[in-house]
């Protein structure tokens, strides 16, 4: 896996939706890839994009060497609303916490699991499970996107869906 970071800085009076605009490729990266494009609470005219690579150095030495036209023509794109790149590194993880591991050893033993919460907190413990954690998959029947809920809402979600749950599995 490798990191990218890179930390712009917009042009007076471009802005973070006109720098993503020309941020985004037309053409994928031709590799599984992640970017957080994230905006400075201290100063708006700052950019920092973090990109999770899924390619080992080798692999990335050689698309490197062999340059790439989607890849110029979107930097390019982009150089129209950054004044300038300050920071361009290129990292390779060595390392990956797992924050998401106890919730995981928690379900052990519990037949029928659904998860609620927030959507994006849904898709990086789905992404979790599914890449460390597969055989807890099976047990995860349901995903109810929810927004704050009381536990008496919670409750009764949960009622309504494994009603609904059981009786499409034929169980009464």
């Amino acid at each position: 896996m490798i990191v990218t970071v890179f930390v712009r800085r917009l042009k007076e009076g471009r802005t973070f939706e006109e720098f993503v605009t020309e941020w985004e490729a037309d053409v994928g990266f031709g590799v599984p890839t992640r970017v957080l494009n994230a905006l400075s609470l201290d100063d708006p005219r700052d950019v920092i994009s973090i990109g999770f690579v899924a390619v080992t150095v080798p692999e990335l030495q050689a698309w490197l060497a062999q340059g790439s036209v989607s890849e110029q023509v979107r930097h390019d794109q982009v150089a129209t609303v950054i004044e300038s790149t300050t920071l361009r590194c290129i990292y390779q993880v060595r390392t990956e916490h797992e924050f998401f591991g106890e919730v995981c050893d928690a379900l052990t033993g519990i037949k029928e699991v659904l998860v609620t919460g927030a959507h994006k907190a849904q898709a990086d413990f789905r992404h979790y499970v599914e890449k460390h954690r597969a055989h807890v998959a099976p047990q995860i029947v349901g995903w109810e996107t929810v927004d704050h809920p009381s536990e008496g809402q919670l409750v009764a979600l949960a009622r309504a869906f494994f009603i609904k749950h059981d009786r499409m599995a034929g169980t009464p």
